[in-house]
């Protein structure tokens, strides 16, 4: 930078010394430039500014929060989009007593054992809005639905391959007893629309809960399905992180998260 000053100073006849010390101070300004960058990306920012649209809002949102990992599955510290954090995640074991009422067949996945324990279906995670804040009380569920206007999505990453009418007759099988039948019915229907036949171990669906109550299912990143159900979406808040949740072990890992928040 400085030897282009000084050939740009002798077209110019500046002296030497005035292009040595030109050249000094565009080569300090760049460095400096480069510094405060470095320390922009160091620094966490609060949760509001990351919420703006930027480049940047991917992989600082990221930092503010660690990846976990639960069954085997790996969960980034933020989701896909980069808008939401990781607050938590655990396996969803088979149920060992199923029940659908008022429906005729039994998830696949109840009763199914292995030696030492119930077999697991999928791993769980939640990824929240980063400015939610758990009150006092210490309920993140009532958290959660209080927040009306965040979207939350649940990533669940199957760890056995799994017919889609089997994974999706497990979610009916927790959603029905909340959500009634009109809904769970459009939200089984769109489920079964939008998936391939067979989710091989490892895939990963995701169930957003949009303000509204939309529910968007995506799988491969792509929204696949979408079904305008405010009863099932509350639903699934309540299968994840209710009292009588399907998984305590990502229950109280979300929760513990959303706490943290």
């Amino acid at each position: 930078m400085a030897a282009r000053f000084a050939r740009l100073s002798s077209k110019l006849q500046l002296p030497a010394a005035a292009a040595a010390s030109c050249g000094a101070l565009v080569v300090a300004q760049n460095d400096a430039a480069r510094c405060d960058g470095w320390k922009f990306w160091q620094k966490k920012a609060p949760a509001a500014e990351l919420l703006a649209t930027s480049p940047s809002r991917k992989a600082t949102l990221a930092d503010l929060g660690e990846p976990m990992t639960a069954g085997g599955v790996s969960f980034p510290a933020a989701n896909e989009a980069g808008s939401l954090k990781l607050a938590g995640c655990g396996a969803r074991p088979a149920s060992p007593n199923p029940s659908i009422v008022g429906r005729p067949s039994p998830s696949p996945f109840s009763g199914v054992r292995a030696k030492y324990g119930i077999v697991p279906v999928y791993v769980v995670g939640l990824y929240a809005h980063p400015d939610l804040r758990v009150g006092a009380d210490g309920d993140a569920l009532a958290a959660l639905r209080g927040a009306a206007n965040a979207t939350n999505e649940f990533r669940l990453t199957l760890v056995r391959d799994v017919s889609t009418s089997t994974f999706v007759t497990a979610l009916e099988e927790q959603v029905f007893p909340r959500a009634g039948k009109a809904e769970t019915d459009a939200f089984s229907q769109a489920c079964q629309a939008g998936l391939a036949d067979t989710l091989p171990n490892k895939s990963t669906i995701v169930l957003r809960l949009k303000p509204g109550g939309t529910v968007d299912l995506l799988a491969g990143g792509a929204v696949v399905a979408s079904v305008d159900a405010p009863k099932v979406a509350d639903a699934l808040l309540d299968v994840y992180v209710g009292p009588n949740a399907v998984s305590p072990a990502a229950r109280d890992s979300i929760c513990a998260g959303l706490k943290a928040f």
